[in-house]
């Protein structure tokens, strides 16, 4: 066989992984979950920011200030 395996110990030979393997494995997998955790959060939130934007409801008084540049004279509370 040209695939390298008669190179290899008889600790390799057997299939099972060295400490160090599993060790990588394992930090890597972690790093890979706290990436997509983060990455999953970012996207929840812009996915929800975009989607108000893109409504165009205005729901607070920073909105048209920001959205139809004008100052707000006033404001109502909403009845309970």
């Amino acid at each position: 066989m040209l695939d390298g395996s008669a190179a290899r110990s008889p600790e390799h030979r057997s299939g099972a992984p060295d400490a160090r393997t599993v060790y990588l494995l394992g930090a890597t997998a972690t790093l890979v979950g706290v990436g997509s955790l983060f990455g999953a959060a970012l996207l929840a939130i812009l996915l929800a920011a975009a989607s108000d934007m893109a409504t165009g409801l205005i729901l607070e008084s920073w909105q048209v200030r920001r959205q139809l540049k004008l100052e707000v004279l006033g404001e109502f509370d909403r009845p309970a």
